[in-house]
């Protein structure tokens, strides 16, 4: 398991990172991460002495995001098609894009972020796609 797996798998998802980015307060989780990144963590932010542990996680997590998203959107095809609306019933004869058929589409055609971050979760997880 590689540590996009491993963090996936502490933060319940792409979304649970998502969350804990944007100020979600789940001690459990901090204490799972802190427990893996400790070693990586310089001294002084694990005793808080020059540092919030919980700060450098944060941006650690950010960091790991975001190389998510660039690294499965640079070799995977997203699109604004219809078949991706929630609600709509349409099938292809052809593929429209990497995900077709699956919803990550609001009503009002905008992206819901949850199922987005899922499928994105998914996608990692059976693709085993990993940084080179």
């Amino acid at each position: 398991m590689n540590e996009t797996e491993k963090i996936l798998k502490i933060t319940n998802g792409v979304d649970g990172i998502w969350n804990l980015i944007n100020g979600e307060d789940n001690s459990l989780i901090y204490e799972q991460l802190y427990d893996y990144f400790h070693e990586d963590m310089p001294y002084g932010i694990q005793k808080a002495r020059t540092g919030d542990p919980d700060e450098w996680i944060s941006d650690r997590l950010n960091y790991i995001y975001h190389r998510i998203l660039n690294d499965v959107f640079s070799t995977v095809q997203i699109c604004m098609c219809l078949c991706h609306k929630e609600g709509a019933d349409i099938v292809h004869f052809s593929p429209c894009c990497d995900f077709t058929g699956y919803k990550y589409l609001d009503k009002d055609n905008e992206i819901n972020r949850s199922n987005l971050h899922e499928l994105i979760g998914q996608y990692i997880l059976n693709h085993k796609h990993k940084k080179p």
